[in-house]
């Protein structure tokens, strides 16, 4: 099959080119983009086919794929809309991964028959013309083809842990104080971590237990919401009634609940939540809302939001509509605390279940290394988290290295804060967050510079804990979170 040509030739040049390998999520979502679908109809026909996958779910996972592709092929711009034009045109010029020429240096040559679709980079340079795979130790293409994408290789860390992987790792009692808890009348469970943690693969395993239970779930992050919007509380509660309705496939009846002249913003959302929506849905609503901490600097709309929230949770608890507010379930998930949120008694942040997703522990580490088909000793596992520490994203990415014998753990570990390292496209993602914000940058220098822990003000300490750079010891000092974050930003902010 074509299709299926497709993706092999495809997974096997990421796998050859980057050292990283496409999920069983990702293979599902090519599959289907092949045939033009967006990625509304993407979520609904793989949740159909029995895969739990939500619009926003398949977007970060597609967004990811892409990426690999252009880092893969060398192209300025692979997505969605052009993926299928690049791989056949590479593959018609004999690009293939199992030859020994540089696929992206084929791609150059590309240029004049395919420019005005595609936007290439411009010339390699020596250095990167002289860089070979054999370099890095990665073994020859063609002794890949039949192990490129093995059961549990191909289930890598590039986004969510995907449903039924055997690469996940359960932080008990999390996952199962999770279940207990959404089954509650008006449950309320807030997720706190860094991003990279592990947030969006617990959320994913909320929503799957709810489907089983038979509840009506939707999602919304609002990183996808244009800012604008988050300027204006009327606009903004309009947007997540819209994105509602629509996710249920229900007519939009917004305007006939919205009395612009008798009702503030606040009460229209809740009688259209109430009224219409959970009066329309059966046993009852998983309201899942991801990236909640964009809303945290929003000085125009913070407080009505979050005490909206706040309110729908209680009116489960009490008051005369309490049967129908008890079909909703809130799940919220943020990075840091809502430090500025003036009044607590209107705060989500403090009811319901609150869940702080740790590190991984040593033994954690272990089993996963075990999954990966590592035979890891103590040493192994302590050498590698003297590095990384337990995060689970870097943890990830070393065990996929060593399980793909990509490279042995001890050069790894001392290229690891390197550009030839593992972790140069993570670390110069931070590195650009940080200089886009000079004052944070600031702080962060002071932190490298400091041989202990030390005390932030509470604004600087929220935002930095947001970005995963740092972590809290004696529950209120500042560190720079692992060894390798310091290695790398000493090397390049110093």
């Amino acid at each position: 099959m074509e299709a299926e040509k497709l993706f092999q030739w495809t997974a096997n040049l990421v796998l050859t080119e980057t050292g990283e390998s496409l999920n069983q999520n990702q293979e599902r979502i090519f599959y289907k983009a092949l045939e033009g679908k967006t990625y509304q109809q993407i979520a609904d026909s793989l949740t159909n086919e029995g895969h739990s996958l939500s619009e926003d779910h398949a977007k970060r996972l597609g967004s990811a794929m892409w990426k690999l592709i252009k880092q893969a092929t060398g192209l300025k711009k692979v997505d969605k809309n052009n993926f299928r034009v690049v791989i056949q045109a590479l593959m018609a010029k004999g690009s293939s991964p199992s030859q020994k020429q540089s696929t992206q240096r084929v791609a150059s040559d590309l240029v004049s028959q395919i420019s005005p679709n595609l936007d290439f980079p411009l010339p390699l340079t020596e250095e990167k013309k002289n860089t070979s795979l054999s370099k890095l130790n990665v073994p020859p293409a063609e002794n890949l083809r039949g192990r490129s994408r093995p059961q549990i290789l191909g289930q890598l860390f590039l986004g969510p842990v995907e449903i039924g992987s055997q690469l996940y790792i359960n932080r008990q009692p999390v996952e199962e104080d999770c279940y207990q808890e959404i089954e509650k009348p008006g449950a309320l469970v807030r997720i706190k971590a860094p991003k990279e943690m592990g947030k969006t693969s617990l959320i994913e395993r909320i929503i799957q237990h709810c489907r089983k239970q038979e509840y009506r779930v939707v999602s919304l992050s609002f990183e996808d919401i244009d800012k604008g919007l988050m300027s204006d509380l009327d606009p903004f509660l309009k947007w997540i009634c819209f994105h509602i309705t629509r996710k249920l496939n229900l007519p939009n009846r917004i305007a006939d609940y919205w009395d612009e002249e008798f009702s503030g913003s606040k009460m229209n959302c809740s009688y259209y939540l109430k009224d219409y929506i959970l009066s329309e849905v059966e046993p009852a609503l998983l309201l899942v809302l991801d990236d909640v901490d964009r809303i945290f600097e929003q000085n125009e709309i913070v407080d009505d939001f979050f005490g909206l929230l706040r309110s729908w949770h209680e009116n489960a608890n009490k008051g005369q509509n309490r049967g129908i507010w008890k079909k909703l379930r809130l799940v919220i998930s943020y990075s840091t605390e809502a430090y500025l949120i003036k009044d607590i008694n209107q705060s989500p942040f403090n009811v319901g279940l609150g869940v702080l997703l740790p590190e991984f522990n040593p033994d954690q580490v272990q089993e996963l290394a075990t999954k990966y088909g590592l035979n890891w000793c103590y040493e192994e596992i302590e050498k590698l988290m003297a590095v990384v520490g337990g995060h689970p994203h870097l943890v990830q990415i070393a065990l996929n290295w060593a399980a793909n014998k990509i490279m042995p753990l001890d050069e790894l570990i001392q290229i690891a804060p390197s550009e030839k390292g593992p972790y140069i496209n993570h670390l110069r993602r931070h590195l650009q967050n940080l200089t886009q914000q000079p004052e944070l940058l600031q702080i962060f220098r002071e932190l490298l510079e400091a041989n202990a822990p030390i005390s932030l003000k509470p604004t600087e300490k929220f935002k930095l804990l947001s970005t995963g750079l740092i972590k809290l010891e004696n529950f209120d000092l500042a560190v720079i979170r692992c060894q390798l974050y310091r290695l790398y930003f000493q090397q390049n902010l110093t």
